[in-house]
């Protein structure tokens, strides 16, 4: 039992720090000209353009 307390707690820092890790991106689509182009803000304030229907990479 206690080695099923231990694992959980490991798993539950692992998954908390992995969250905590990660970069928060803001993801939107252009209107108008920018239409075919998709906009990535990462919690650094820099904004990324991605052209075509490709998602924003994890990290900038």
């Amino acid at each position: 039992m206690k080695n099923a307390q231990l694992a959980f707690t490991a798993l539950l820092l692992l998954w908390s720090a992995a969250t905590l890790s990660s970069p928060l991106v803001q993801q939107w689509r252009g209107t108008g000209v920018d239409a075919d182009k998709v906009f990535c803000k990462y919690g650094d304030g820099q904004t990324v353009v991605v052209s075509g229907n490709q998602n924003c990479p994890l990290s900038n």
